[in-house]
Parts: C-alpha cells; structure tokens; sequence
C-alpha cells in the first residue's frame, strides 16, 4: 500500500511535519509494509517556508528585524535567485504573541516590510509571501511605511511608522512617492489561504480580527479604519481595493501590498503543492492520501489547502481521507471536493494543555483507521 501524507499544521499545538509523524506511525503500526510519503505543507501560514524548503533547495538568508509589537526579532527567509520566500507568520505570527498581547489595534507589519526591502537590497525583485497566520490588522501599513510609503492624518501630521491598526482611523491621505523603484516595480505574489475581501460581513475585521484578540468595538474600529485606507490609496493610485479577492488576507495585508502593479493574490496551499509535484505524486501508484487541518469546516472549502489536495486526489481517482482536531459546521460538504471520509480527533473544544498530551496518541489511531479504509478500498 503506496500512501501520500500531505497535512496542514494543527494551530497552536503541532506542526505539519509532526502531525504527518504521528499518522505516519498509526500507519505503519496498522500495516508495517505500508511504504508513506510524507509532503510538509502550509496554506500560507505557520510552516510555508519549511514547507518549500523540504521539497527544492533554497538559499537560506537570515535578517535581523522587529516582531508584530517592535520588538527585535531574527527571521529568515529563502531566495532562489532573485525570487525571494518570505513567511509573514515569522515577523507577524499570532503565535508570537502571549495571549494578553493579543490586540490587532496595537500589532503591525512593519518588521514584515523591513524584510522585504532587505531582500530587495540583496538583488530579489519577486517575492512570494506567505500571508497566514498573522497576529496584525493594519491593512499592510506597517510594511508599506517600511517600505516608503507615507500616511497622513486630517491634519496632515505623518502618521508614526510601526503603529498598530488603530493608525487606520486617522489615515485621510496616502503618499508612495518614496516607494524605491526596485519595490515599484518588482513582483509580488501573495499566498493566501482565504479569499475574503477587505471589508464587508465577509471582510478581515468582522471574520477575523476577533481570532486575533479583538472585542466588538475594536473590530468596528478596524472595519471603519480599513475602509479609510482603502479610500486613500485610491485617491492616491486609483487602485479599488474593496472589490479585490482575497485582499482580508492576513488582516488587509493583502489588500495592502496590492498597491503595487505586479502583485497577485494566490493560494497558498497551490504554491506549495505545486512546489512538492504533488499531481506526479498522485500519478504515481498511490492508494490513498491522507490530509488534515485542526478544525474542519465550511471555511475548509474555500480553498484551503486539505481541499486542494482533495481536489486533486480525486482526479486521479486516489481516495482522501482528513484527520482534523474537530469537525465544525459545513464539514459534510468537503465530499463534493473529494474528501472520502473525515476523521475528527475530539468532538468539543479541549485545553491546549490537554490537546499537547492527547493529540500524539489520536493521530495514531487515525492513522490506524485510515489504513484500514484505504486496504478496505483496494
């Protein structure tokens, strides 16, 4: 039995590559002849630049910055000629945060932007950036700011460079004219694991921002102050940033490095499987795959990345099945996109105390159960 194990990061616990250990242990333990392949994998957020680095060499390039509240920071990106892979979760990762630092109106992207221009500097002029996983909802001022763009309150006082997303609110004019042109005119592709817009009861603020530490009336206050940016780079550049899909990514960031003309917003999970051949490896004798995610559910459909390995399972008419921490609502509906059958590990949200000692030992048996699915499919 020839199996693939392509598995996002459980948030907040384990990584891919120690999820895909675990199933791969439940596997084998079920059938020791099992041959399982193992394809690190990230959407975009905690993990992309692991997760491209274990299936192509890249240069690996330290740089010495600021996190999401200032503070100093070593990061690190890969280049691969002049094509340069940055992970936005690095410098403004959620993860980074202790959980009374959560507070979207206070983190910037402002070290993600000294990232690029020290890229920039060393000769790159495309960049991919993993957008998920941000702990921020500055609308991608901070790095702009970093980068040479200049915002101005009604007063026409300069808006403090590195400030949170609060900032937002006393944006009235916007001014890129210090932008190098080596940023004005380099490539940036986006890697993003959602496509929600900027604003709107879809947009960044009211979907997310309370993932990131927001109350009620801080993501008011997000939502007003995105649509303020928003009318401001459009004063400046006429560029529409509220029509754009996938410009909510990573709290406006999308929206944010959209500025520039040759930005694309694309998913994550289709740079990185692409990255890995994952169609070859589909067409190569496989039985079955097994994905997952930490939660399940309808947001799982748009795109993200267990669906796209789903998708891509199902033309080659491999069975998929997905291991994720919990089933949330709308999850019945990924057997449209060709997930065979879901395997949830616990049935109620559990303390991260207890997710760190029980999900080693569930992700075996998942991997057992799986087994004993894809034999019972051959």
């Amino acid at each position: 039995m020839n199996l693939l194990i392509v598995s996002d990061s459980f948030k907040g616990t384990f990584s891919s590559v120690d999820v895909s250990r675990f199933l791969k242990e439940g596997v084998i333990d079920k059938d020791s002849s099992a041959r399982v392949r193992i394809i690190p994998a990230s959407d975009g957020g905690e993990g992309f630049l692991d997760a491209l680095a274990a299936s192509k060499s890249f240069v690996r390039c330290n740089h010495d910055g600021s996190d999401l509240l200032g503070r100093a920071c070593r990061s690190v990106f890969l280049r691969d000629g002049k094509t340069a892979y940055i992970e936005a979760a690095l410098t403004c990762g959620l993860a980074n945060l202790a959980e009374d630092e959560k507070n979207p109106l206070k983190t910037t992207t402002f070290g993600l932007g000294g990232q690029i221009l020290a890229a920039a500097e060393s000769g790159c002029d495309k960049f991919v950036i993993g957008l998920g996983g941000t702990g921020t909802h500055d609308c991608g001022i901070g790095a702009l700011q970093a980068l040479g763009a200049r915002f101005f309150d009604g007063g026409g006082a300069l808006i403090p460079e590195g400030a949170g997303g609060a900032e937002l609110l006393k944006i009235v004019r916007a001014d890129f004219s210090n932008v190098p042109t080596k940023i004005g005119e380099a490539s940036f592709v986006l890697a993003a694991d959602v496509k929600n817009p900027l604003t709107g009861a879809n947009g960044a603020a009211r979907v997310f921002s309370p993932q990131k530490g927001a109350d009620a009336e801080a993501a008011a206050m997000l939502e007003e102050g995105s649509l303020r940016f928003a009318a401001a780079v459009k004063e400046a550049l006429g560029k529409d940033l509220l029509s754009l899909s996938g410009g909510g990514a990573a709290g406006g960031l999308g929206a944010g490095l959209s500025i520039f003309n040759g930005t694309r917003i694309v998913s994550g999970a289709d740079v990185v499987l692409e990255n890995a051949r994952f169609d070859e490896l589909l067409r190569a004798g496989i039985d079955g795959v097994i994905t997952g995610e930490g939660c399940a559910d309808l947001q799982t459909s748009f795109g993200k990345l267990p669906v796209k390995a789903a998708l891509a399972a199902r033309k080659c008419g491999v069975p998929v099945c997905l291991v994720c921490g919990r089933a949330g609502a709308g999850c019945e509906k990924l057997s449209d996109f060709g997930v065979s059958r879901i395997m949830a590990l616990f049935k109620e949200p559990l303390p991260r105390a207890v997710l760190m000692r029980d999900t080693p030992a569930a992700l075996r048996a998942a991997g057992r159960s799986a087994a004993e699915f894809f034999k019972s499919r051959a």
